[in-house]
């Protein structure tokens, strides 16, 4: 059987309703959305959010057999971008036309217009391409997470083969925008981007240091000595100021890791002091730093003004 099974197939196959409930209660059978199931080994699995997210862009394929095309947060599940748990709960689709959508339980479906160029086959589901995710995504989410997905989406096409420049093509998708809901936003979003960012922590960071006024950093900043001998790639830099910026996951420093967690935290000390005797200042920051930022924006502050002063 396939992977997801719908409830006429079922039928067809045999089962009527008290047997469907009985493989239902036994963990046989698992409900991916109404009128659609997970069969067989993987129904008694809890996958996590985003895979859960998959198994419903699969059974609301299946049900929709009327040229709709994954798109929004769903497509960028299939393209494996950044995704959030809030946006997962519901698959997202286009139909190719001005207008007209719904909004139920778990789907939404957007009227939209396409070009052919905005579908591409994933697994062989029709899904909106690369650029066009990221523009759909930028018309609707904060800035701090469609730069994330844009960032990524960057560092995904320069890692293609053949290397993929998706600039021009997002600057083509907003001329002809024209005036849909949410422009101006991707329009800020998009000039935002820069793939060399590596994760969604470093272009959060990015976004916020921006909007705090904070002069633009370099990226991966590489560090050498006075002769020559490289110390360090760091997330940020402002080499004027001699000031070096770092966001740090807190997975490291969870304990999670054990003595391999030791042995990182130890080795960063050690290239913290090495950057330090070389004259550089170092400001690391975390998740929450990010969520009340106005500390960060001190510490940075008083790291250029002792920085400059050298």
């Amino acid at each position: 059987m396939d992977r997801i099974v719908l409830t006429e197939e079922l039928r067809s196959r045999g089962y009527d309703t008290a047997a469907i409930n009985q493989l239902r209660r036994t963990g046989q059978l698992r409900v991916v959305r109404r009128g659609a199931y997970l069969l067989g080994s993987e129904a008694d699995v809890t996958p996590d959010p985003s895979s859960a997210h998959r198994l419903l862009i699969d059974a609301a394929v299946r049900q929709h057999c009327d040229e709709a095309v994954v798109s929004h947060m769903s497509a960028a599940v299939l393209h494996d971008l950044p995704t959030w748990n809030d946006q997962l709960t519901k698959v997202q689709l286009i139909r190719n036309r001005a207008g007209g959508g719904r909004n139920r339980s778990n789907v939404i479906v957007r009227g939209l217009l396409l070009g052919s160029a905005d579908i591409v086959q994933i697994d062989g589901i029709s899904t909106t391409s690369l650029p066009r995710t990221v523009l759909d995504l930028a018309c609707q989410l904060p800035l701090s997470r469609s730069v994330a997905v844009g960032d990524a989406a960057l560092r995904a096409a320069a890692l293609s083969y053949p290397y993929e420049d998706l600039r021009p093509t997002l600057e083509s998708l907003l001329m002809v925008a024209g005036g849909r809901t949410g422009v101006p936003r991707a329009r800020q979003a998009i000039a935002m981007l820069d793939g060399r960012s590596e994760s969604v922590g470093e272009s959060r960071s990015r976004v916020v240091l921006i909007q705090a006024g904070v002069p633009t950093p370099q990226l991966q900043y590489e560090v050498y000595d006075a002769v020559g001998r490289f110390l360090a790639r760091t997330d940020f830099a402002w080499p004027e100021a001699r000031t070096l910026g770092e966001f740090d996951g807190r997975i490291k420093y969870s304990g999670q890791l054990g003595e391999a967690g030791e042995d990182i935290l130890f080795a960063e000390k050690r290239r913290e002091d090495r950057l330090r005797s070389e004259g550089w200042e170092m400001v690391r920051w975390v998740w929450s730093d990010l969520k009340q930022p106005a500390a960060l924006i001190r510490n940075l502050e008083r790291a250029f003004a002792r920085g400059r002063r050298g």
